[in-house]
């Protein structure tokens, strides 16, 4: 590992996993290519803010691959595999740059181990016994006694832990009712988050723990750059939403206002089995797994002198968006008018869930190479249609392309079918394509003025 160790709490986390030697020397983009050369690595991961300039074209001149984590416009350089965990990045067009793959949303959420092992809760508590107030950080703006109060005007009888802070004495003396204590922070917390019944905390990665661990929570926001994990987080009933404290002068009201709604909470275990149910399905844990299995995937693919195809996914968007509103693609498709970005994310979601549609991703040693999709028309019977990368046209993979795809359909659904493929009538190169890759035109296809079609059985 190459980095800095700021704070204690990231050195235990790290001496736990069993990284024991950090070279917290500070690389030139040089040095870094020369040090992941002479360990024989195949994949260099960052995840830095710091610019880099040139990082993957320098790692990439010795065989290597970057892979790099941003957030938004945040860490964001050119790399071969990007990623962007940040809620509803999925739906952003981002650059794609050259690069050969997305990672994009929730999905790719990496969890620590510590986290993973915790997970196993079916169902929530008849009753909230154990509560705990956890802020993350360092709790610079002292919110998490604010916080405290606010579950102890609630009324429930209960334990209340606090997360890094000591217990005021008049916490104690004014709410009775409440047990209170006091934990350090700890590598293994998420032990402890999973034994309570009920946790109020910041819209911050600890959220994310929370809702792979299954522990009913609600959530605040308290600092501005935690807006778009709470919307996120709200909108998709991931926890109870308390309010955005984040302006100093809206806190008593809001958590005035939160109070009924925190005791209501806490005494429907409907309503709170229905948020634990929602985040332990938006976050299932397999983010890392996810991650190592595309660098596994672009290092095989990057020595395997072939044409390869895969399924497409939501973070290829803004690869497929570049295609699509591609001039000389739009000149040649069925619709010529202006392709929005919401209309394109939308339509790739629909294109995901419908079982009568393909849409794979084409790519050799180079990169990618552009897309297909098959559509089903009749039984038995599939429309294809292919666009090339533009900066890949000119370089003979049209046919490689068409016929891996061929492949990869036949596997998914057996021999015994017809393809049909339509084209502008001017569009000579599409064509010649097609003819060069089996296919014969239609005469029985021609009535549309300016289309031609092609046929083919496999």
């Amino acid at each position: 590992m190459v980095g800095d160790i700021n704070t204690a709490i990231a050195a235990r986390i790290l001496s736990a996993a069993g990284v024991s030697e950090i070279n917290s020397i500070p690389l030139t983009v040089p040095e870094l290519s020369q040090f992941a050369a002479q360990w024989g690595a195949d994949v260099v991961h960052i995840d830095s803010y710091s610019e880099m300039n040139n990082l993957r074209e320098s790692l990439n001149k010795t065989g290597v691959l970057l892979s790099s984590i941003e957030d938004g416009t945040f860490g964001r350089r050119s790399a071969d595999i990007v990623i962007d965990v940040s809620p509803g990045s999925e739906r952003k067009y981002r650059e794609p740059a050259g690069s050969r793959s997305h990672l994009r949303g929730v999905e790719y959420l990496p969890l620590r181990q510590e986290v993973l092992k915790h997970r196993g809760r079916g169902e929530v508590a008849p009753r909230v016994r154990r509560v705990m107030v956890a802020l993350g950080g360092t709790d610079s703006a002292d919110l998490t006694h604010e916080l405290a109060e606010l579950w102890a005007k609630t009324g429930v009888e209960s334990e209340c832990y606090l997360l890094g802070v000591t217990i005021p004495p008049e916490l104690i003396l004014r709410f009775n009712h409440v047990r209170w204590f006091s934990l350090d922070r700890a590598p293994d917390i998420a032990r402890t988050f999973a034994q309570m019944d009920l946790v109020i905390c910041a819209s911050g990665t600890a959220l994310w723990e929370l809702a792979y661990l299954g522990v009913p929570m609600a959530t605040l926001q308290i600092i501005d750059n935690q807006a778009e994990y709470f919307r996120f987080s709200s909108e998709r009933g991931i926890g109870l939403p308390l309010g955005d404290i984040s302006e100093g002068a809206r806190h008593e009201e809001v958590l005035n206002r939160a109070v009924p709604a925190l005791r209501s909470f806490a005494s429907s275990r409907v309503q709170r089995a229905e948020s634990m149910k929602a985040g332990q399905t938006l976050v299932d844990g397999g983010g890392a797994d996810r991650i190592v299995g595309e660098w596994r995937r672009l290092v095989h693919a990057k020595k395997v002198d072939a044409v390869q195809v895969r399924s497409a996914r939501a973070g290829d968007a803004s690869h497929l968006y570049a295609w699509r509103t591609d001039p000389l693609a739009v000149e040649m498709s069925r619709t010529s008018g202006e392709i929005g970005w919401d209309a394109h994310v939308d339509w790739l979601e629909r294109s995901l869930a419908d079982s009568s549609r393909h849409l794979l991703l084409v790519e050799d040693p180079e990169g990618l190479a552009g897309t297909i999709r098959f559509d089903e028309i009749a039984f038995r019977e599939w429309e294809v249609s292919i666009t090339l990368a533009p900066e890949r046209r000119g370089q003979g993979l049209a046919v490689p392309v068409l016929h891996a795809s061929e492949q990869w359909l036949l596997k998914e659904v057996g021999e015994g079918i017809t393809l049909r493929a339509d084209f502008r009538a001017v569009n000579v190169a599409s064509q010649n394509v097609f003819q060069r890759a089996g296919y014969e035109m239609l005469v029985d296809f021609q009535a549309n003025p300016g289309w031609r079609t092609s046929g083919k059985f496999l």
